[in-house]
């Protein structure tokens, strides 16, 4: 594959995670668990279609089971009342523990891969899901009557509570409606990777994308441009065979993009530019030119 289109499956697939974290989080929701949908609805389809079966079908089954992890988190973190943060922590690591479990049953390695072909042609399809998924969203937070109340949900609960809205009821539809979105991205990752291996996973992409929506404050436009500019300079600086077989460090070049979006983040953000520009006039007339005399 080109690297353009090596770009655009960073792009696409972690967006879709940025994405189901956004609605999540606009309902107060920290969702850590997008990890463990992606993983289950992108095992779940790699194990239909190298098995011969349709991509059709293989995609439904991939919706039911990010659907079903989505429903589990929101049962223990919503309804139940868990910590939110070590609920998602440990569905992703049993997620993780159960599909590398059933790959080596089903396979006998730690993979489980079909052919590309069948998985070309459906890569444009899912882009345009995503952007109708992310017009979808931003209508619903933004201009209907579920943005208000998902703001009065995130600001403080109880208080959202005595104005009689319905906090776990929509903060467990948020999540469902998460895992819908967060199995598209896992469909696009199977069809990205020709299947499934827990080697080419990466642990903690779940985290970047969360970290990414709380920064911008459930900004979704910004919040899609900073998941598309991380994906970016993370494959750049993984193609960087020249400056890895140099002296500089491997793990300085994985570190590298989230730096640079980091040190972006901080310029772009209202009150670092606000703190930055103060300090320069304070820095500006507390050192004045000698007027002579």
């Amino acid at each position: 594959m080109t690297l353009g289109t090596i770009l655009i499956d960073d792009v696409v697939s972690f967006a879709f995670m940025v994405l189901a974290c956004l609605i999540t989080q606009r309902f107060g929701i920290f969702n850590l668990a997008i990890e463990s949908v992606v993983i289950n609805s992108t095992f779940s389809y790699a194990c239909w279609v190298s098995t011969g079966h349709g991509v059709v079908t293989g995609g439904v089954i991939a919706l039911v089971s990010g659907v079903a992890t989505a429903g589990i988190f929101a049962t223990m973190a919503v309804l139940c009342g868990l910590d939110q943060i070590v609920s998602g922590i440990a569905l992703n690591m049993l997620s993780l523990g159960i599909t590398t479990v059933f790959m080596q049953d089903i396979t006998g390695s730690d993979q489980v891969s079909f052919l590309w072909v069948t998985a070309e042609a459906w890569r444009l399809p899912l882009i345009v899901v995503l952007i109708c998924l992310s017009i979808a969203v931003w209508y619903l937070l933004s201009k209907s009557i579920f943005g208000p109340r998902a703001l009065a949900i995130e600001e403080d609960t109880y208080v959202a509570r005595s104005c009689d809205l319905q906090v776990k009821a929509y903060q467990a539809w948020a999540t469902v409606a998460s895992g819908i979105v967060g199995a598209f991205g896992g469909i696009y990752l199977a069809l990205r990777l020709s299947g499934f291996n827990n080697n080419q996973w990466k642990l903690g992409t779940g985290y970047l994308a969360l970290a990414i929506v709380v920064a911008v404050q459930g900004k979704i436009g910004k919040s899609l441009w900073l998941a598309g500019l991380l994906s970016v300079l993370s494959t750049v600086a993984q193609k960087l065979p020249a400056a890895r077989s140099s002296r500089v460090p491997g793990e300085l070049l994985d570190m590298s993009p989230y730096i640079l979006v980091i040190l972006l983040f901080c310029f772009v953000h209202p009150r670092t530019r606000s703190l930055i520009w103060r300090t320069m006039m304070k820095t500006t007339t507390s050192v004045r030119p000698d007027s002579g005399g």
